[in-house]
């Protein structure tokens, strides 16, 4: 059970991370189509 409550930390952030670039992506795109 130890193991994986460790794995779970670096997870959660790689989770964030990907929420986060995809949140960018969206708003870059959604720039970009405004000053199109």
């Amino acid at each position: 059970m130890s193991p994986k409550r460790k794995r779970e930390k670096p997870w959660g952030a790689m989770n964030l991370v990907v929420n986060l670039s995809r949140l960018l992506a969206e708003l870059i795109r959604m720039f970009w189509h405004l000053t199109r």
